[in-house]
């Protein structure tokens, strides 16, 4: 049976085997039930600081440094990847706030290029276009066009994983 690929390789409910190892798909280690809650309670933790640094940042800004980030990138997208697996269909709203929250992740980029597309808008908004140094409003446009496509493809694994979420074995059980 191919059960959805978990990011975490946890399988789905109820596949826990002998003393509550959870049986690893290949590449993954074993993990105890104790393990899989504090991987739980670690990922809600994060998503939660994320969460309220997300109440607080300007919606409307492209390219967000990442180093403003309270928790690495990487931890966060697995993070919320994680609550997504456990939540499942349980709770929309929850699930879409997932979504969202892991698709607004791809306005974190490195700083520096965070600071190209700053001083980029900021050429274009000059009162003086004739001194505005061109290139670098290209190179801003370009960061901020490929941060449109990462959040398009965000938001596509986000489709492609619920939908094989939904169709595995344990949703049809």
């Amino acid at each position: 049976m191919n059960y959805p690929t978990c990011p975490h390789g946890r399988l789905p409910p109820n596949s826990a085997g002998a003393f509550g190892t959870r049986t690893a798909k290949p590449g993954y280690p074993e993990m105890t039930e104790q393990q899989h809650e504090e991987m739980l309670r670690r990922a809600q933790t994060v998503v939660r600081e994320y969460g309220n640094f997300l109440a607080t940042a300007n919606p409307s800004v492209y390219a967000i440094p990442a180093s403003s980030l309270p928790h690495p990138k990487q931890e966060i997208q697995e993070a919320i990847q994680l609550l997504l697996w456990e939540v499942g269909d349980a709770d929309e709203s929850v699930r879409n706030s997932l979504a969202e929250a892991y698709v607004f992740l791809a306005q974190f980029i490195p700083d520096a290029d965070a600071e190209t597309v700053s001083r980029g808008y900021g050429l274009l908004n000059s009162k003086k276009p004739e001194d505005a140094d061109w290139d670098s409003a290209e190179r801003a446009a370009k960061l901020v066009n490929q941060i449109k496509l990462e959040m398009e493809a965000r938001l596509d694994e986000i489709r492609v994983f619920m939908r094989k979420k939904n169709s595995g074995p344990a949703a049809r059980s």
